[in-house]
């Protein structure tokens, strides 16, 4: 038993080193991972939640939709793949108290997210955009350019 004590009463500082780097090691792991996931932004199954009600609405303006994004994410294995500066522009998003609306776009398999500072903004902004068979009109994708430019997120 006296060699026990010895130990810690001697080496007390390597135990703790070794708890200290096993937390920054968890904490740095965490962090990666809230990041890589985007704290739900860029989960697939809560997106195409969201689409659902809008499914027409997706189906026939999806082109001018993924013409008009802040955000266009690929989807590979079932999983939505964020870019650097997407994650970078979620980050400058959510500081800002933007708020977001995400659409799963399943002809193209692809996610588009747009940004606004308010909800009724985000409401005209989608009102705003044509519908596909529309492609031809001079303005595509919007109703209103003048409208669109102003509520879009700026660049």
């Amino acid at each position: 038993m006296s060699q026990v004590a010895d130990f810690f009463a001697n080496y007390w500082w390597v135990l703790l080193i070794l708890v200290v780097l096993v937390v920054i090691f968890a904490a740095i792991r965490a962090v990666r991972r809230v990041i890589k996931e985007g704290g739900g932004a860029f989960d697939l199954e809560t997106i195409k939640k969201n689409t659902a009600p809008n499914l027409e609405f997706v189906l026939h303006a999806g082109k001018a939709m993924l013409a008009d994004a802040d955000v266009v994410c690929e989807i590979k294995n079932g999983r939505v793949i964020p870019k650097r500066e997407n994650i970078m522009t979620f980050r400058n998003v959510y500081k800002m108290k933007y708020k977001a609306a995400s659409f799963y776009i399943a002809k193209e398999n692809k996610v588009v997210y747009f940004f606004c500072k308010t909800e009724a903004g985000l409401q005209r902004r989608l009102t705003n955009l044509m519908l596909d068979k529309d492609k031809k009109n001079a303005h595509w994708p919007y109703k209103d350019k003048a409208t669109a430019e102003h509520l879009r997120y700026p660049r």
